[in-house]
């Protein structure tokens, strides 16, 4: 997998020969590399920034061209027979959303692929620097007692080799707490993680946009326990549950459910379908959930770029793939677009009351606070994302 995200800090350097040099370097590579992240957090910004004012154009575009056709269709309907026309709208309009929200949305997978930090393009930044201010022989980049995910970059102070900043990817980024699988990002303490049935690192905390039966849940006088509930009941250490996940992702819970899997996201930003739609329904409400309170063989990662190799088979999410009719590899692709985009994550089965958090029982007229399911008002935990407070 090309693409993996960083963290880093600078190292406590002791004094020695030649130190205000490998103090120069060591601020001036500090800079470099946060300047690439911060670079790369922009550009997320930019990529949900333009999709959602090209959503709302594509939303209307889509609406204009369908009664157009609806329009055109009723006339000719008049000399066919009954039915002819919702069988041909029906069969014509997809062509239209997609003519209209492919561009947009294969558009933003592409920018947003393209913000993601990378292993090799943060080495080649240090080679870069060492270059730029004449000391390539200087320094080097090596892996520490041989882990892959923890490196550090190390200056010759012309008698030794003098560490100056760590490095670490992909499961390095994260230590254990005093709390029981639970985990905190090692630069970003707040953010804390735990990891799904696979070994993969989650967000620990969820949210899901609810549907009538998650309402109906709890809102019950005495919410029942578990509170939120898949369509089909499956254990969470079945065997089989990894392959159950195509169906889920496909289906995305038509008609309220369907399959063994509840969606979850930790995203902070809006979140739109394959036909640029936007997913958020204020009048739905939301859950909150401590996926630290589930089972982790329920919990399933499926947007991580490891989760969807192992998942769906797919070493390449590719936003651009064309459609093939019956294509298995065009299909695991789709599935993976769909997740990485979504930023999805399962709970298989149920969701025990103790993991509820918080919900919000907003009406399409007014967002509600946050409570508890007791109905009090709810503290919403450090590292939830400001987002969601709102």
């Amino acid at each position: 997998m090309p693409n993996e995200k960083v963290a880093f800090a600078t190292l406590h350097l002791m004094p020695g020969p030649n130190m205000e040099f490998v103090a120069r370097f060591q601020r001036e590579l500090a800079l470099a590399l946060d300047n690439y992240v911060t670079h790369k957090k922009q550009g997320r910004l930019a990529a949900q920034s333009t999709l959602l004012s090209q959503q709302s154009a594509a939303m209307g575009e889509i609406k204009q061209r369908s009664d157009a056709l609806s329009k055109q269709l009723k006339t000719e309907a008049k000399r066919q027979p009954s039915g002819w026309y919702r069988e041909t709208f029906a069969e014509r309009a997809p062509a239209i959303r997609h003519a209209v929200a492919d561009p947009v949305v294969q558009g933003f997978e592409a920018k947003y692929q393209a913000t993601r930090t990378d292993k090799k393009e943060i080495l080649e930044r240090v080679e870069n620097v060492a270059k730029f201010h004449g000391y390539p022989d200087h320094v080097g980049c090596i892996k520490h007692n041989g882990n892959p995910d923890h490196w550090r970059v190390v200056v010759s102070n012309g008698q030794t080799w003098v560490p100056v900043i760590e490095l670490w990817f992909g499961a390095g980024r994260f230590i254990a707490t005093d709390e029981q699988g639970v985990f905190q990002h090692r630069t970003v303490p707040d953010r804390q993680y735990v990891q799904d049935r696979h070994g993969f690192f989650i967000a620990r905390y969820l949210v899901r946009q609810m549907n009538k039966f998650d309402r109906a849940n709890v809102e019950a006088p005495a919410p029942p326990d578990p509170t939120l509930t898949a369509a089909e009941n499956k254990v969470p250490d079945d065997p089989a549950l990894d392959q159950e996940i195509m169906k889920h992702v496909r289906a995305k819970e038509a008609s309220g459910g369907g399959t063994c899997f509840i969606s979850f996201s930790h995203t902070k930003h809006a979140i739109v379908g394959s036909t640029a739609k936007l997913f958020y329904d204020q009048a739905k409400g939301d859950v909150i959930i401590d996926a630290a309170k589930v089972d982790q063989k329920a919990r399933v990662d499926l947007h991580s770029l490891d989760a969807v190799k192992k998942l769906f088979g797919v070493d390449e999410v590719k936003p651009t793939m064309p459609f093939q009719e019956g294509d298995d590899s065009y299909e695991r692709n789709a599935a993976a677009r769909d997740t990485v985009r979504t930023r999805e994550i399962l709970i298989a089965g149920a969701v025990p009351k103790a993991a509820v958090v918080a919900v919000r029982l907003s009406t399409a007229l007014a967002k509600a606070p946050w409570t508890t399911l007791a109905k009090t008002p709810a503290v919403l935990p450090k590292g939830i994302p400001d987002a969601w407070k709102a």
